[in-house]
């Protein structure tokens, strides 16, 4: 017969008793018991005393940026890359970290995908304006002046749409989703 030990408390396991194998060896159940019932603490301890303001403002200054990358990469390269896009909630991610540590809900992350969605939105607004005014200089029209954007932010978004844009709606929201997803213990 074969016989280990719990490689936490050193209790000897028989072939046929309960045993995890871990990183840190084999552990006896109760050890593991223990092992993962501390994890769970500390999981939750990350999705308490939660400072949504905070959380909020820092969220939106780094969607904020990555929402300004993106624009800039079109302005720029006259390309529209919108996978860099993934910019917005991932700068939004880690700015919210930088203010409020590494919390994690499920609020954070609906709060995350609202804003990675609306700073996408913004971006995609500023980017029609600048492909718009650029062709518009071409053929001798008159440019929208940035004055005017907020009223025809929607006509340039209807005017620009495309099948391939729900992707990059998608993988945003995906992306914020996945990025800000409450940790869990199986």
């Amino acid at each position: 017969m074969s016989e280990t030990s719990c490689g936490q408390c050193q209790t000897p396991i028989s072939a046929g008793e309960p045993s995890m194998q871990t990183d840190a060896g084999v552990l006896c159940m109760p050890c593991y018991d223990a092992l993962r019932a501390e994890v769970q603490r500390q999981i939750e301890a990350l999705s308490s005393n939660i400072n949504y303001p905070l959380a909020l403002a820092g969220n939106a200054a780094g969607a904020a940026v990555g929402a300004g990358i993106y624009a800039a990469s079109v302005a720029l390269s006259g390309w529209d890359i919108a996978l860099v896009a993934i910019a917005i909630p991932w700068l939004g991610v880690r700015a919210q970290a930088m203010l409020i540590g590494p919390k994690r809900s499920q609020a954070l992350q609906v709060m995350t995908i609202a804003i990675s969605l609306g700073f996408f939105a913004v971006s995609r607004v500023l980017t029609a304006w600048m492909v718009f005014n650029d062709m518009a200089v071409e053929q001798g029209l008159e440019e929208i002046p940035l004055a005017l954007l907020p009223l025809a932010s929607i006509d340039l978004l209807f005017a620009i749409a495309q099948p391939l844009d729900l992707l990059w709606v998608g993988i945003v929201a995906y992306e914020a989703w996945r990025l800000s997803k409450p940790y869990q213990i199986r």
